[in-house]
């Protein structure tokens, strides 16, 4: 005779269980039945959550190309989302100036530019459209970028984290995400922006912006910031060469290093 063994709970997922009595069987079937209960409650509760309380990404970039990648990273994840830089028809944002559920916006497009400097060098729109998101109940977490180099911005930390630090005074709850592009070699320097950002302290009740900057490799010891324990949620940019894939390299203290496209780059955060 064949010995089997009785499970001590029935598996998340299975096709057939084999038990050597009616009774045990039917322990089977209860529990199985109690555990498919208990899921439904779950979700109905999270559904109920969700429901009364919305909470959205709202996606502030200074030009298309980042803003294209995100819809393009996120559209698998998240639903409903809308952009001004929309990848289907379903996607299109049917006023730029009011976001709606998920929001990605390319804030270099012509109807937010005439008149006015690019974002890139004037954060003064993007500036106005933080503080509107922040305002609006639904907004859960906001990502924005900060492009380095000449023609940019000479110090766009010195204007964006204080703006983000008194967000975060109002709202401790919401979640700020910045995308820092740049080099130690740019005038602004993607270590001193870094700093400047992580130097706005948020009241003790709000978690601090999260910090991710793309940049050459250098010291892991050039910055003193703490590796986040959880997986970056931005999609690493994707590979242009099929001999050289993204690959990590190395870790170190406050930094993570890869490297995209055959190049060393470092990933900066801060959790």
């Amino acid at each position: 005779h064949h010995q089997l063994h009785r499970l001590p709970t029935p598996p998340d997922s299975w096709a057939m269980c084999f038990y050597t009595t009616l009774a045990e069987a039917a322990e089977l079937a209860i529990e199985t039945k109690r555990l498919e209960t208990e899921r439904l409650e779950d979700r109905q509760s999270l559904s109920l959550s969700v429901s009364q309380s919305p909470s959205f990404l709202r996606g502030l970039f200074s030009g298309g190309t980042l803003a294209y990648e995100a819809v393009l990273g996120l559209q698998a994840v998240l639903s409903p989302l809308y952009s001004n830089v929309p990848i289907t028809a379903e996607q299109k944002l049917a006023d730029p100036l009011v976001s709606q559920g998920h929001t990605i916006l390319d804030l270099g497009e012509d109807i937010f530019t005439q008149g006015r400097l690019h974002p890139m060098m004037d954060n003064d729109l993007r500036l106005r459209r933080l503080r509107q998101e922040a305002a609006d109940p639904e907004t859960g977490l906001i990502w924005l970028d900060v492009v380095l180099g000449e023609g940019a911005h000479p110090d766009p930390a010195h204007e964006l984290a204080p703006a983000i630090a008194a967000i975060k005074q109002d709202r401790p709850d919401l979640e700020v995400v910045v995308l820092i592009i740049g080099t130690d070699e740019d005038p602004q320097d993607v270590n001193r922006q870094m700093e400047a950002f992580a130097a706005q302290r948020p009241p003790s009740s709000a978690t601090p912006p999260k910090l991710y900057s793309i940049s050459p490799a250098v010291s892991p010891q050039s910055l003193s910031l703490p590796v986040s324990q959880s997986p970056s949620p931005l999609p690493s940019p994707p590979s242009t060469s099929a001999s050289n894939p993204s690959t990590t390299v190395s870790s170190g203290k406050g930094l993570r290093r890869c490297r995209w496209n055959g190049v060393p780059r470092r990933v900066g955060m801060r959790s």
